[in-house]
């Protein structure tokens, strides 16, 4: 999540061409806030759909797996 927040500052004149409006500007803080909303909720979304369960699993079972001996 850092990095997305992050990614505004780093692509903003990237996404200021893409959205036609200064990203950063003060007026236009809706904008990016809703949009980040958005991706958070497909975010959950995804985490309770059966692969977004198998990759927490498998993800949860690397790590067991590397820390077994910790």
């Amino acid at each position: 999540m850092s990095a997305m927040h992050a990614g505004t500052i780093v692509l903003h004149e990237y996404l200021t061409r893409l959205m036609g409006r200064d990203v950063l500007a003060r007026e236009h803080a809706a904008a990016i806030v809703t949009a980040m909303a958005d991706v958070y909720t497909a975010m959950g979304e995804f985490t309770r759909s059966e692969a977004g369960k198998r990759m927490t699993e498998a993800a949860a079972a690397h790590h067991r797996q590397e820390h077994e001996h910790d």
